[in-house]
């Protein structure tokens, strides 16, 4: 099958990367060695693939690191020209130009450590002090109700509801709602809620730990 698409790929771009546990990927014995067309790859430890970093370890701290980089550099664009703009039209520049950052393929990413969670959601916090004026004296739900925002985790949570709302509709690719089967199927009887009680297809216990498809269905 390979052979049939080797036109696809440009040999001297093409990496692989080993995924899994730190504990799994540690106890390899010998390093994996793969080829394509004659010409061996080089084994990577982290790919960026249509703009979202991926580690070997799935911890997703190098895709992390860049959002809070660019986030940052574009608060101090916001605080710079805040005084010379009104409060809706801060609010477009954060909708248009910071946000995206944090929504971005974030069903992807959302098993991100607690820490991790705190420190996106503290930029968030910051933009919404600089576009209202708040001092650091107000709480930060505060802060954030006055704008109408939901805070990070909740925005992550709605976009994982609105994905399994078109899994169970059909209105995602075939591959996606392959991975989940109806309750009804395993048993004889029906039940009113059987539609929406979905079952994970067997996978392997690190990727139902780390990718959010597997962790959608829990949603509350």
């Amino acid at each position: 099958m390979l052979c049939q698409w080797y036109h696809l790929y440009h040999v001297l771009k093409t990496d692989f990367m080993v995924v899994g546990s730190r504990q799994r990927v540690a106890s390899l014995e010998e390093d994996i060695a793969l080829s394509l067309l004659d010409t061996e790859l080089e084994k990577v430890k982290s790919v960026k693939c249509l703009g979202v970093d991926i580690d070997e370890y799935l911890t997703w701290d190098n895709h992390m690191l860049s959002i809070r980089q660019k986030v940052t550099c574009y608060l101090s664009v916001l605080r710079r020209v805040k005084p010379f703009l009104k409060r809706e039209n801060l609010i477009d520049i954060y909708r248009s130009i910071i946000q995206p950052y944090f929504t971005y393929c974030c069903i992807v990413w959302d098993s991100i450590s607690e820490t991790q969670i705190v420190n996106l959601q503290k930029l968030q916090n910051r933009a919404a002090r600089i576009i209202t004026g708040a001092s650091y004296l107000q709480r930060s739900s505060d802060v954030l109700c006055e704008l109408g925002w939901m805070t990070l985790e909740t925005m992550r949570k709605r976009q994982k509801a609105i994905l399994m709302f078109k899994i169970l509709n059909g209105l995602t690719p075939p591959y996606l709602s392959e991975m989940f089967t109806h309750s009804a199927s395993f048993h004889d009887y029906g039940m009113r809620s059987s539609r929406t009680n979905l079952a994970l297809q067997k996978s392997h216990r690190f990727l139902q730990k780390e990718f959010c498809i597997y962790r959608s269905k829990n949603l509350e």
